[in-house]
């Protein structure tokens, strides 16, 4: 995770792996001296977690990586821009959201594919989150995406998993037997229904809770600030 987490951590811990074509939006970013995951929002948009990026807003500190299981393998892109939310703060963590423009157009295809968000995503199906990051409780960092199911709770139903008093704009998640869950590295990866429909970015967990329990950004609260700021990001005159 970045430095700005504190006490609060978010790599798949026990999870299964994967083929990059069961996650062809599933983004890898090395960023100076830590590593984050992201999704695809189009053909050069990424969305993650403001947590990943706040500490270096240089771009030339990034470079993404997509279209392969095997996290360094994949086509590489640097970053030309980057927005952070407004009002994210780096110690509550809250409004933990970011977007990234890439230097070139992706090319879509079987690896290689934009996740879909939806102002009202249907959060009552089994979710799934992949990454790149911790695959043990020892901290190893895997090079190979891994994933794992998770069970969602929207904001106010987080007590029922151990979760309490989490910001605005998020959502809990859990692995039903208490196994496979985000951890370290994998925050701003993509939490994604139906294979393809992004409810979630890992956000944080809190050890002192749970190791299992996971607090979400919630992409259907900022759809409109998504929407908005892909737009900006997009059109922008390119630098760099």
């Amino acid at each position: 995770m970045a430095a700005t987490q504190s006490n609060m951590s978010g790599n798949i811990v026990l999870g299964a792996h994967s083929k990059i074509t069961q996650f062809p939006h599933s983004a890898f970013l090395s960023i100076h001296i830590y590593t984050c995951g992201a999704s695809i929002l189009n053909q050069a948009l990424l969305l993650t977690a403001a947590h990943c990026v706040y500490d270096n807003k240089d771009p030339e500190k990034y470079t993404a990586f997509v279209g392969h299981n095997i996290r360094q393998k994949g086509s590489q892109y640097a970053v030309l821009k980057l927005t952070v939310h407004e009002n994210f703060d780096s110690k509550l963590i809250t409004n933990d959201i970011a977007l990234l423009r890439l230097n070139k157009n992706l090319k879509f295809g079987r690896n290689v594919a934009r996740v879909i968000l939806l102002p009202d995503p249907p959060y009552d199906e089994e979710a799934f989150v992949a990454g790149w990051g911790v695959t043990e409780i020892d901290g190893m960092i895997s090079d190979c995406l891994m994933h794992a199911s998770q069970k969602v709770y929207k904001r106010n139903a987080c007590v029922l998993i151990g979760v309490k008093k989490v910001p605005r704009g998020t959502i809990c998640g859990e692995h039903k037997d208490k196994k496979g869950h985000p951890e370290q590295g994998d925050s701003g990866s993509a939490l994604v229904v139906r294979g393809y429909i992004q409810i979630g970015i890992v956000s944080y967990n809190r050890p002192d809770v749970s190791t299992t329990n996971v607090v979400y950004t919630d992409t259907g609260y900022f759809y409109k600030w998504i929407k908005e700021n892909s737009r900006k990001l997009y059109c922008s005159k390119r630098t760099g």
